[in-house]
C-alpha cells in the first residue's frame, strides 16, 4: 500500500510538472511579416520591372528593384536596407541609408500592400 501511495504521489508530480510546462508556452502566431517577400512586376516590351519588398526578419526589410531586358538578363538591380514597425494593417519603412525615402505599407484582405513614399504621398506600387 504504502508502494501504491508513493507511486501515486510521484506520478501526481510529474503530471503537474509537465502541466505547468505546456501552461507557459507562447501563445503568439508568429510575425506575420517576417520572411515573407511581397512584390509586383512591371512588363514592357524591353523587359520588366520588378519592385520587391522581402522582410528579413522581425525588424529588417529590404526595398528592390530588379530591372530584365526582353531576354530576361538582370541590367539593373537595387536593394535599400530599412527598418520597420506594424501595427495591424499598417507597416512603417524607416531607411537605414541616408537619402532614401520613407515608405508606408497598408496590407489589404491579408494578401496585398499599398506601398507608398510618404517623403513625397506618391504611391510606388501594389505589392501581392
Amino acid at each position: 500500500m504504502k508502494k501504491t501511495l508513493k507511486f501515486l504521489s510521484w506520478m501526481f508530480v510529474a503530471v503537474l510538472s509537465v502541466l505547468s510546462f505546456s501552461s507557459c508556452s507562447d501563445d503568439d502566431e508568429g510575425h506575420p511579416y517576417a520572411g515573407t517577400v511581397w512584390e509586383y512586376e512591371d512588363i514592357y516590351e524591353s523587359g520588366t520591372i520588378t519592385t520587391r519588398i522581402r522582410f528579413a526578419d522581425e525588424t529588417k526589410a529590404y526595398y528592390e528593384v530588379e530591372q530584365r531586358n526582353a531576354g530576361g538578363t538582370i541590367v539593373d538591380n537595387t536593394s535599400s536596407p530599412y527598418s520597420y514597425t506594424y501595427s495591424g494593417t499598417l507597416i512603417v519603412f524607416r531607411p537605414q541609408q541616408t537619402g532614401k525615402a520613407n515608405l508606408e505599407g497598408v496590407v489589404s484582405e491579408g494578401v496585398k500592400m499599398v506601398l507608398t513614399n510618404t517623403s513625397n504621398g506618391e504611391e510606388i506600387s501594389i505589392l501581392t
